[in-house]
């Protein structure tokens, strides 16, 4: 549903999406993860956020490069590329940096019963933490060093990582 510069997430705004692109139909772009990172509420991708601006606008968006990864939209839903992310996988990110990559599954930390988040984003995310919309740009370092070096440390769990090496991959 469409109320003047609001978009609310709902399955209409997906099968309006899959309407107006029919190839994505029952493919990943099928999905609320095309506008959500992760498919939870109040979580808005680059694309999503774009959308939000021109209320089901689709089309309107087709030539802007959400994601910032030098390809537009349009061209990255005919590829089946999700246009919000630079990630392959919508829940799953590689951040770089000159110490190495570090791989993080947002989706095992957000519903994985091993985990303490349990889909309370608070803990990550809200002012002075994680952004809630993704952005590829934004350094996240200061926020990574003590909101997920805390929580390594309070699970207790001997599989938690707790050295630099064990989260920064050469």
């Amino acid at each position: 549903m469409c109320f003047g510069h609001n978009v609310f997430a709902t399955p209409s705004v997906q099968t309006a999406f899959v309407k107006t692109y029919p190839a994505t139909k029952n493919t990943v772009l099928d999905s609320c993860a095309t506008c959500h990172m992760p498919a939870i509420s109040d979580s808005l991708n680059r694309y999503g956020a774009e959308l939000v601006f021109a209320p089901m606008g689709f089309k309107e968006i087709e030539g802007i490069d959400s994601d910032h990864d030098g390809v537009t939209n349009i061209d990255e839903i005919k590829a089946l590329k999700n246009p919000g992310s630079r990630s392959e996988n919508p829940e799953y990110f590689v951040f770089t940096n000159r110490k190495g990559t570090v791989d993080f599954d947002h989706e095992a930390h957000v519903l994985g019963a091993n985990y303490l988040i349990n889909g309370k984003c608070a803990i990550c995310h809200g002012p002075g933490k994680f952004p809630r919309v993704y952005n590829d740009d934004v350094l996240v370092k200061q926020f990574a060093h003590q909101i997920c070096w805390r929580c390594h440390k309070l699970s207790g769990s001997e599989s938690a990582p707790r050295e630099c090496s064990d989260c920064h991959m050469k």
